[in-house]
């Protein structure tokens, strides 16, 4: 039985995402959160050793679901995780596994507020034996004028499974719990795509890593 140290989630996968557009492109981004000691004072951003590390390999698609009640537009990501990545100084390895998909939306317009959504997922055991489960978010953001920095406002949500017996009946029920976040970050693109359709997008894990090294993001864990 094999156990990834790791839980995929959204707040962490894509703590706050973004659809920047013009009239020939759509380019995502997403809010990185500062990374504060426990005084919050700024850390530095971590460096890459030859320490080695095992990063996810994942596809991401990205398509226009269209205008919500706010008047903002909401966008589907679904990203897919397909294989491991295990790398170290001297070579880099890839591990095929059974596809696992999670699938969160960003609202947005032309203004400087973004809301993002997940559903949370309890933990699970996969067929090839790894558990994984899914932290959910229902997050608004407010960008700056110049969509450099965001502050964050909502909450991460997670689920778990729990018993309910009544007499000689058990239900198995989902229990999802709502832990209140507040964060301010950078704003960083992750993609730029042709506006108004759905796109496939290969992240390069390498590219990930020195952007994304200082939150869990889902793409990656350091060992």
């Amino acid at each position: 039985m094999t156990r990834l140290p790791f839980s995929v989630g959204v707040a962490a996968l894509v703590t706050s995402l973004a659809l920047k557009t013009d009239a020939a492109a759509v380019t995502v981004l997403y809010v990185l959160p500062d990374r504060l000691d426990v005084d919050g004072n700024p850390m530095p951003t971590p460096t890459l050793t030859a320490k080695p590390s095992v990063f996810l390999q994942q596809t991401m698609v990205v398509s226009v679901v269209g205008p919500v009640e706010s008047g903002l537009t909401k966008y589907e990501i679904k990203r897919i995780d397909n294989g491991v990545i295990y790398s170290a100084a001297d070579k880099t390895e890839t591990v095929d596994r059974p596809p696992s998909t999670f699938i969160f939306n960003v609202e947005q317009g032309d203004g400087k507020v973004l809301r993002v959504n997940a559903d949370p997922s309890p933990e699970h055991q996969r067929p090839d034996g790894v558990y994984e489960s899914a932290v959910g978010t229902d997050l608004e953001c407010t960008l700056d004028d110049a969509k450099e920095r965001g502050v964050c406002i909502g909450a991460n949500l997670y689920a778990d499974l729990t018993t309910i017996t009544s007499g000689t009946q058990a239900v198995v029920a989902t229990h999802t719990e709502s832990i209140g976040t507040t964060f301010t970050g950078d704003v960083v693109p992750i993609a730029t795509l042709s506006s108004g359709a759905a796109h496939s997008l290969s992240v390069p894990y390498k590219a990930l890593i020195a952007a994304l090294v200082p939150v869990a993001f889902g793409a990656f864990v350091l060992l």
